[in-house]
């Protein structure tokens, strides 16, 4: 197969709308189609709030375009504060912008490609299993980028594997009339640790990470701010808290190829890999899938790589970029909770090694500009 493939993504939020976006930019005819119902952040701005650091940003420029980020809404943060295991607090300068998921899909989503773009069409029959099949076969691959549901990978057979039970406690807090408004604070606090990002408007975002699911969220937030000598005072009011679960997780395979598929199903994003929020990088990592992704299958259309060696090249890839974050997690979690045994369960339970990723010298092909190409010999 060397002309342009058909191909199909699955998923209505930014990571879903970059890999088709790059997809179509490589020549390929594709189109993005949603799950039944609210798939994703209303285009008014809804959503939950995001902290996009610079990588994200000049991620989010390579796919869609230096101007947009001229157009992104949102708050500019210039420094991060950090307390970590009783250690004296370190104000570092940080860029970053602070934005609602949904005004951020909004904000791509209305940005004209400058070539070929992506086919918006209706919303793929998840709930019929034979339809779900027959809709999919008229392509010659898929991308899952459906988030943590993983919905479509699952459908066809992967299974989506919790690498701990840790759990994010998140509210929007009203901040008090002293305090700063550019700086993103970090904290931890007995058994867990706070977040707690400006907005805008006198609003800040405050999550709580807890090695368990608290029982009582509003008592959980209440007593970690008590711990926090660092934001005493800095909050006036909080909304109701939410409760999501927040470990890592893991979709094996990663990349589907049943009979229908030649070029395979590859989950995307967190329906791939989902990373825990102590690092920051998760949406650099889910727009490093995309590229990645769009890489893959762009070379096995063209025939430059077999598809089962690009699928297994992406597999790879995903598997050694969560390893290394779930050593970075072992490394400041230890610091921080060493003795306590719930985080403990925590680390061993995301331990790499599950991932079975192999010494990244031994993967035999390479991304070069953007493709995927055989890595040259020793």
């Amino acid at each position: 197969m060397t002309a342009p493939a058909r191909l199909l993504v699955v998923g209505g939020g930014v990571t879903a709308l970059a890999v088709a976006r790059r997809l179509a930019a490589l020549g390929h005819v594709v189109d993005r189609a949603d799950l039944p119902g609210p798939s994703a952040p209303p285009g008014g701005g809804g959503g939950p709030p995001l902290l996009l650091n610079d990588a994200a940003l000049a991620l989010i420029a390579e796919l869609f375009g230096a101007s947009v980020l001229d157009r992104l809404p949102g708050h500019r943060i210039a420094a991060r504060r950090v307390a970590w295991a009783g250690a004296e607090p370190v104000v570092r300068d940080q860029a970053a912008l602070t934005i609602r998921s949904g005004a951020l899909r909004a904000a791509l989503a209305d940005t004209p490609a400058t070539g070929p773009a992506p086919r918006a069409i209706g919303p793929v029959p998840a709930e019929d299993g034979r339809a779900l099949e027959a809709f999919v076969a008229g392509y010659v691959g898929a991308v899952d980028a459906t988030g943590g549901t993983a919905a479509l990978a699952r459908a066809f057979g992967a299974m989506r594997w919790p690498l701990g039970r840790r759990a994010m406690v998140a509210a929007e807090a009203v901040l008090s009339d002293d305090a700063p408004g550019d700086t993103a604070r970090i904290e931890t606090v007995g058994d867990g640790w706070l977040f707690l990002a400006p907005l805008g408007g006198g609003r800040a975002a405050l999550q709580l990470m807890a090695a368990r699911r608290p029982e009582d969220l509003l008592a959980a937030l209440v007593g970690a701010l008590g711990r926090a000598p660092g934001m005493a005072g800095l909050i006036a009011d909080a909304g109701p808290p939410a409760v999501v679960d927040a470990a890592p997780a893991w979709t094996e395979p990663p990349v589907r190829r049943p009979d229908f598929l030649p070029l395979g199903l590859y989950a995307v994003g967190e329906a791939a890999a989902a990373f825990d929020p102590v690092s920051g990088e998760g949406v650099p990592a889910a727009l490093r899938g995309a590229l990645l992704a769009a890489a893959c299958l762009d070379a096995a259309a063209r025939g430059r790589v077999p598809a089962p060696a690009a699928a297994g090249h992406y597999a790879d890839r995903l598997a050694l970029s969560l390893g290394a974050h779930l050593d970075g997690c072992r490394s400041f979690y230890t610091e921080a909770f060493g003795d306590d045994s719930a985080w403990a369960v925590e680390l061993a339970a995301g331990d790499p090694a599950v991932l079975a990723a192999p010494a990244p010298e031994d993967l035999g092909h390479t991304l070069q500009d953007g493709h995927l190409v055989p890595a040259s010999g020793p």
